[in-house]
């Protein structure tokens, strides 16, 4: 499945979204958000991703481990990772960060 992970970049994050949960946040910002994967990835569905980039880790992610607050984003739209679910939201891709570093 082809996937792009986004990642807040903590020096864009004057309001500390960071690893917030979605109820407590305005809004999803994409522009303090970094993008740090973009290919194919060998899962299914989201909870695959989820135990890919948090515990085992890839080899092309140039990020943190998947966490809070991070958006993921596949054939189906954009997912907020919160702790126990993936919310979909409204993202735009374009306003993000695509620099390599976080």
């Amino acid at each position: 499945m082809r996937l792009r992970l986004y990642q807040i970049d903590r020096d864009k994050d004057p309001d500390r979204k960071r690893f917030e949960p979605f109820e407590q946040i305005a809004t999803v910002d994409p522009l303090i958000y970094r993008k740090v994967f973009d290919a194919e990835a060998n899962v299914t569905n989201l909870e695959d991703a989820y135990a890919t980039f948090n515990i085992e880790g890839h080899p092309l992610l140039n990020g943190y481990s998947m966490t809070v607050s991070d958006v993921i984003v596949n054939e189906d739209g954009a997912f907020y990772v919160d702790s126990d679910r993936f919310t979909k939201i409204e993202f735009d891709e374009t306003k993000v960060d695509t620099s390599d570093q976080i």
